[in-house]
């Protein structure tokens, strides 16, 4: 049992219509009960738990949805994934860099002192990426976007130096997603 999770329940239509009817903390014994609903039956019910720590991942129930009266689905909630990567700084591993995983959620971890990063409770096929934010020591990173199930990427590479930003306008107007070429002599 999952003491203490927030279960959500929504209701979906035969158009995929869906509506939030309530949510309901689990008791000690991982027992959710939702208050007497209105006109509870001839409905189509789910249950969904958004991932809120990395404990688990998100559960989402709509291809488990049920009709009142009838059987009422056990949740079963998933450990998920846990991939470990290490920051690299000029290819040598760095501690203290915070790295971010985008999915559904923003989780954030710092590595540790032999670089590594280590994400748990994920989801296998989500669309994911890391993200580095900049500091005076090293560039900001984003990372090619991968499933944690396939094949996540190993390493962070991060590189030192020194960012040059500009805005490009023509007459008066930014331009925006355009490449532009930076020269320098030396």
């Amino acid at each position: 049992p999952m003491p203490d999770v927030w279960v959500k329940l929504y209701t979906i239509d035969a158009k995929e219509d869906i509506s939030f009817v309530e949510q309901a903390q689990a008791d000690a014994q991982g027992k959710v009960s939702f208050g007497s609903q209105p006109s509870l039956s001839g409905k189509k019910y789910y249950f969904f738990i958004p991932q809120t720590t990395s404990e688990y991942s998100e559960y989402d129930g709509k291809d488990k949805a049920f009709s009142l009266p009838g059987r009422v689905p056990t949740i079963e909630l998933d450990k998920g994934l846990t991939i470990t990567a290490t920051v690299t700084v000029d290819g040598v591993p760095r501690s203290g860099v915070k790295v971010i995983l985008k999915y559904n959620y923003d989780y954030e971890v710092t590595s540790d002192a032999n670089g590594k990063v280590t994400f748990s409770g994920l989801p296998a096929n989500v669309d994911s990426y890391f993200e580095v934010e900049k500091t005076d020591d090293y560039l900001a990173y984003k990372s090619p976007v991968f499933k944690p199930g396939i094949n996540p990427p190993a390493t962070i590479p991060l590189k030192s130096g020194n960012i040059i930003s500009t805005t490009v306008t023509y007459k008066g107007q930014l331009i925006k997603n355009r490449t532009v070429d930076l020269l320098f002599e030396l």
